[in-house]
């Protein structure tokens, strides 16, 4: 896969966990047409599932969008089904070691982060895309390597489990699709290690 149509698909999973607001539907579905679905891994990708409730969304009103945001990822009691942050995952606690070492990873690379933790599952991808979109070099293709191993791929999969299972709003199920889809094709690209 082209590593600036990656770059487009970090960018689409990335965007697709901010907290919606106004245009938010309309921003998502230019994203995603930016994709070109039919060049995505011989149609492996689940990008029309996507597509398909991303327009399905644009009937809902935001107020509902937003309410099942916050229930999924914000606050909900008396257990916050899939909290979006590796520290939780990894650690059990939020601002933890994992958000420390991610946020000095974006740092080494010049970028810093204003209104969210640093290792929100939406900077995480976008710190991916940011990666992907740089000239491919033996520098960033292996902070992309080292940073999947490290981060991603020891959380995302199970955030991505836990929102199929808890998500009510089929968007946010298809978003986990393709999260969990697009990760395993990108584990399946990684160099064995040594």
């Amino acid at each position: 896969m082209e590593d600036n149509l990656r770059a487009v698909l970090y960018r689409v999973l990335g965007y697709g966990f901010t907290y919606p607001s106004a245009g938010f539907t309309a921003r998502l579905r230019d994203l995603l047409g930016a994709t070109c679905p039919e060049s995505w891994g011989n149609g492996s990708l689940p990008l029309a599932p996507l597509l398909q409730e991303t327009k399905a969304l644009e009937k809902v009103p935001l107020d509902q969008i937003q309410g099942e945001y916050t229930r999924l990822f914000i606050s909900n009691y008396p257990h916050l089904p899939c909290p979006p942050y590796e520290s939780a995952y990894r650690e059990g606690a939020l601002m933890g070691q994992a958000a420390e070492a991610v946020h000095a990873l974006y740092r080494q690379w010049g970028l810093e982060l204003e209104g969210k933790m640093a290792d929100h599952v939406g900077a995480e991808l976008e710190f991916m895309a940011f990666l992907a979109a740089l000239p491919q070099d033996e520098g960033t293709i292996a902070a992309q390597q080292v940073f999947l191993r490290q981060h991603l791929l020891t959380w995302l999969p199970r955030f991505a489990a836990d929102l199929t299972e808890h998500a009510r709003l089929g968007f946010y199920r298809s978003l986990a699709l393709l999260l969990s889809t697009f990760l395993d094709q990108e584990r399946e690209q990684l160099p064995a290690q040594e």
